[in-house]
């Protein structure tokens, strides 16, 4: 029986935990780490929202031993409050995921410029 998380966060951190647990990378010092390295997440069309987009931009920001090369947001409706979760995400420089991050797409989203109102 598989216990279903109580809330976003959960879902995240469970996610990222299940698909970590057998990945052991070597960093530049030969010191065994945790890492969890992902070619492509495609999380689109999965009616993300703000709060989810704000929820899993925070868990990689908290997480660098996550390192991910692309994330696929199409279709989520992160509307400005998600966007700004990205844009503090990635003017994060110490995040793993970020530094690695070589392809973000956030098309079909409603995003407004600027970004300083609504949600």
């Amino acid at each position: 029986i598989i216990e279903q998380p109580s809330n976003a966060n959960a879902i995240i951190s469970d996610f990222f935990v299940h698909h970590q647990q057998n990945h052991i990378s070597t960093n530049n010092n030969n010191d065994n780490i945790n890492t969890l390295e992902i070619d492509q997440l495609n999380i689109s069309k999965c009616r993300l929202g703000p709060n989810g987009t704000t929820n899993l931009f925070s868990f990689l920001s908290n997480n660098p031993s996550i390192k991910i090369h692309q994330i696929n947001l199409q279709r989520n409706a992160i509307g400005s409050t998600g966007g700004r979760a990205i844009g503090s995400f990635l003017q994060n420089p110490s995040s793993g995921c970020c530094t690695a991050l070589q392809l973000l797409d956030i098309s079909l989203n409603d995003l407004k410029a600027g970004g300083g109102g609504g949600g």
